[in-house]
């Protein structure tokens, strides 16, 4: 086996959000430290992979869905998400319009998305001084749909790596976790019951 293959966990997450909330910019900073400087929109769906370590030492495997957030994208990227583990939903908090549609996408996660996905939603761009969406509005809607709530900036690289280790953690407490390529949904081997009578 290829140690540098080992991981303890494998999560499937998809980036969810209207276009130009900076999920793309988010991935690339995670997945190797750089903002891109010429950032173009992401059409269809990109996916990337990468090993990261939690906070208790294991090795999670990440599979990312990186999805466009055009209207004539949506019904793709309900491909991605159905059998994901988790989605980081983002918005531009100096985007009004932006803030409004995640009432659509919820809606969709909702009815679309397994019953138990987590998702965390991301308040993206903090690093520009226009902002029209202020932290204490944000948190209720969080609070009102059970979501952790985190701001970020990926130019200045802010809690990047902070939200998915947040979200991976809360996947893997949960117990119900994507085993590699397949659809179904495997409980963790701690949470196993003995078959025998």
């Amino acid at each position: 086996m290829d140690d540098s293959d080992y991981h303890d966990h494998f999560v499937k997450m998809v980036l969810l959000g209207d276009s130009d909330t900076g999920k793309t910019c988010f991935l690339e900073r995670f997945m190797g430290n750089e903002f891109p400087k010429n950032r173009l929109t992401t059409i269809g769906v990109d996916h990337k992979q990468r090993m990261f370590r939690l906070d208790d030492g294991k090795i999670a495997k990440l599979q990312i869905w990186d999805t466009a957030g055009q209207e004539r994208f949506k019904s793709l990227s309900k491909i991605y998400y159905r059998d994901a583990d988790a989605i980081i939903l983002m918005f531009d908090v100096n985007n009004r319009e932006s803030f409004v549609n995640l009432d659509r996408w919820l809606l969709r996660i909702k009815t679309e998305a397994p019953k138990n996905i987590q998702v965390l939603l991301v308040g993206n761009k903090i690093d520009l001084k226009e902002r029209f969406i202020n932290t204490e509005e944000a948190e209720d809607l969080a609070k009102k749909n059970n979501l952790t709530y985190i701001e970020s900036s990926a130019k200045d690289n802010i809690n990047i790596e902070r939200g998915f280790n947040e979200i991976i953690t809360k996947v893997v407490k949960l117990g119900i976790i994507q085993e590699d390529n397949l659809s179904t949904k495997l409980i963790s081997s701690n949470n196993k019951k003995s078959s025998c009578c």
